[in-house]
């Protein structure tokens, strides 16, 4: 199983750049077509109701068109330069809906983390959260602070015996065939509910089968689970350049008010990480 049909979100900011020439060289090692979806913040139309506001309206929007198409020159550009097959789409926070319709005919998904010193990551509000929920896609996000590189040599694998840890193992099975090393890291930790019996032997077994040799851990920790799992990603003696987690484990109602697992990878990352629901 490889990565045939790719998307690429991009916006405005001044991370959009690197996130693309990350997206095209996966592409490339893939041999796979890549879409890039740029998306760009549009407020709710009811607004439009108060006098004056309309014509803020119709300004925005052409300004929007002016900066989408600018980015769709950049893009096709950097596809020429890289030779890799691609399409794209232009798009307004307003057609969510539309948005995970057209996503989910992928295979994956990359996206940024919100930078909060800079305004144009921003496409709504929990946008990260909603579209991982909506897609049913695996959803690789890059960290904005950090470096880029399209090959994971070492690579950690969230397992708590979930549905979500399940699917997103099975999702990410192409990176890990090309990684030197993949750890499977089990954590028991008050804020990861749910998790049930871990069957380390069957997890190891089933890579195995599949000619990926592991090093399954398990883990006890009274940390915050996702912060333990970011440290660890750091501090291994070959450290971790992917993380691979099952997203909303659980209620999102409770993710929001207890400060859940994938709430803090999408939020604290340092390496990209690969989250499927």
């Amino acid at each position: 199983m490889n990565y045939r049909n790719m998307i690429v979100c991009l916006d405005d900011s001044a991370h959009s750049a690197k996130r693309l020439q990350f997206a095209l060289e996966l592409a490339r090692r893939n041999g796979a077509h890549l879409t890039g979806l740029h998306l760009s913040y549009m407020p709710q139309t009811p607004y439009l109701a108060y006098d004056g506001v309309e014509p803020l309206f119709i300004r925005l929007e052409a300004e929007l068109d002016k900066r989408q198409s600018a980015a769709r020159e950049g893009f096709e550009a950097a596809a020429s330069a890289a030779g890799v097959s691609t399409g794209w789409l232009a798009a307004r926070s307003v057609d969510m809906e539309a948005i995970i319709a057209f996503a989910r005919v992928s295979d994956l998904i990359i996206a940024g983390q919100p930078d909060p010193a800079d305004t144009a990551t921003y496409i709504g509000e929990g946008f990260p959260g909603r579209f991982l929920l909506g897609v049913a896609r695996p959803v690789l996000f890059t960290p904005f602070a950090n470096p880029l590189k399209a090959s994971f040599d070492s690579i950690i694998v969230a397992w708590n015996g979930s549905r979500e840890a399940t699917r997103a193992l099975r999702d990410a099975m192409p990176l890990l065939h090309a990684a030197a090393r993949v750890t499977v890291l089990t954590v028991r930790a008050e804020n990861w509910l749910g998790a049930g019996a871990v069957p380390l032997p069957d997890i190891a077994a089933y890579l195995e089968r599949h000619g990926i040799v592991a090093d399954v851990l398990e883990n006890i920790t009274h940390e915050d689970a996702g912060e333990w799992l970011l440290a660890r990603a750091e501090n291994m003696d070959m450290p971790a350049d992917l993380i691979v987690a099952g997203g909303y484990g659980h209620s999102r109602l409770s993710e929001l008010v207890l400060g859940g697992v994938t709430r803090t990878l999408l939020h604290e990352m340092n390496v990209p990480v690969l989250l499927s629901h």
